[in-house]
Parts: structure tokens; C-alpha cells; sequence
């Protein structure tokens, strides 16, 4: 179960995950159930005990909405956090939350670029949705069971956090090998290599290990 807080320490909801999201209770008790596809992308939401007028969705390969209203969920295509508020009034304009970036669906981009600076740093997935998510919006995964991954972040954020701790650590450690190496040929990669590491998992453990991020 994870819970979302607002500033003052407010509870603004409860989830209940599986290998995907299961139910959400927001902050008056108002509960929904969520089924999902294979990516883990939301396709049928139901309010309360009743299945009648049961909102459904359906998306393109990149994750726009083909058929359902965005503004009425929060949690969409492979079940991340749908920003709708992200670009103005328009809620079916808005974007997804991925943690270290912001994605357009409707471009199958990335709003910035990824940290790594090695080739075309905006696609999503490497332009290969069909079999592959990216939940902290840092490194696509391939999976035979995308549900699974593209929660398995959220469910394992503890072991996570250490993990990003321990390579901002290997990063340091490498970064300090290449300031007093003598050898440019090899001191120059390796800082590359050594600052990537840290920024990335240290973008990843301030975002996700520090704070919640909700939706106001």
C-alpha cells in the first residue's frame, strides 16, 4: 500500500498495488478499482461496488488516448501518473509523470533530455513501446510482463534507494580515479562515465526517495 500526502502532512490517497495498481481511495474515502492490460495501462476503472457506466480506455502504441476522457483518472497508459494540468485548461492535453521526466504521449517524446549524453536523447523507449516501459523515465525495460516492471519500481522503492546510493558512491569513486590519473585517453571517458552515474542516480534518489510527488 502507498499512500500520497499533501503540504501540512494530509493524506490525499491510498493504493493498493499487486503486479499492477489495484485500487485507489482518495481523500474522502471515494474508492476505485483499475484493471489493466499487459503494458500495465489502465483499460477499465470501477467506482465503488457498482459496475455501471464503468469509464474505459483505449491508446494508441505511444500511449495517447484513442477512446475515454483523461481528466477523470490519474493513472493511465502502462498505469503511471497522468498529469492533465501539465500544459493549461485542455485536461486531454496533458502529460505523463515519469519521475526524472516529463512525457508527451501524443509525440512519443520526452519533454528533456536523459541524463546519459550518448545519442538521440528524447524517444521513448527507443521508439519500441510495444515491448518495452520506462517507470522512472531514465532507462527503457524490456520485458515479456510489462505490468510487472513497470510497477516493480514502486513496489520495491526501498531496495531502490540503496542501490541509487550505492552508485552515486561507485560513481564518486570512479570520478576520483580519473582526477588523478595522468593518462587524458583514459581519464576523460571514465569522468564522463563516473558524472553520469552519479547524476542519474542521484536525480533518481532525490525524486523518488526524498518525497511523494502528487498532483495538486
Amino acid at each position: 500500500m502507498a499512500r500520497a500526502t499533501q503540504r501540512g502532512g494530509r493524506v490525499a490517497g491510498r493504493y493498493v498495488y499487486g503486479l499492477d495498481l489495484i485500487s485507489a481511495t482518495d481523500k474522502d474515502g471515494n474508492q476505485r478499482y483499475y484493471f489493466a492490460d499487459g503494458l500495465g495501462s489502465t483499460v477499465l476503472t470501477i467506482a465503488g461496488q457498482s459496475p455501471v457506466q464503468a469509464p474505459t480506455y483505449r491508446y494508441d502504441a505511444f500511449g495517447a488516448l484513442r477512446s475515454g476522457t483523461a481528466s477523470r483518472e490519474p493513472f493511465l497508459f502502462t498505469g503511471e501518473q497522468y498529469d492533465a494540468r501539465a500544459r493549461g485548461t485542455n485536461l486531454n492535453n496533458g502529460l505523463y509523470y515519469l519521475r526524472a521526466r516529463y512525457y508527451d504521449q501524443s509525440i512519443g517524446r520526452f519533454l528533456s533530455q536523459d541524463p546519459l549524453p550518448f545519442g538521440n536523447r528524447y524517444p521513448y523507449v527507443g521508439n519500441d513501446p510495444v515491448n518495452r516501459v520506462d517507470p522512472r523515465g531514465l532507462s527503457p525495460e524490456s520485458t515479456s510482463n510489462a505490468g510487472l516492471v513497470s510497477d516493480l519500481f514502486k513496489t520495491y522503492q526501498p531496495a531502490s534507494c540503496v542501490n541509487n546510493l550505492l552508485y552515486v558512491g561507485l560513481g564518486l569513486f570512479l570520478l576520483q580515479t580519473a582526477l588523478v590519473t595522468a593518462e587524458p585517453f583514459f581519464a576523460f571517458p571514465l569522468a564522463v562515465y563516473a558524472s553520469s552515474l552519479i547524476l542519474i542516480n542521484y536525480n533518481s534518489y532525490i525524486t523518488n526517495c526524498t518525497s511523494l510527488h502528487t498532483i495538486r
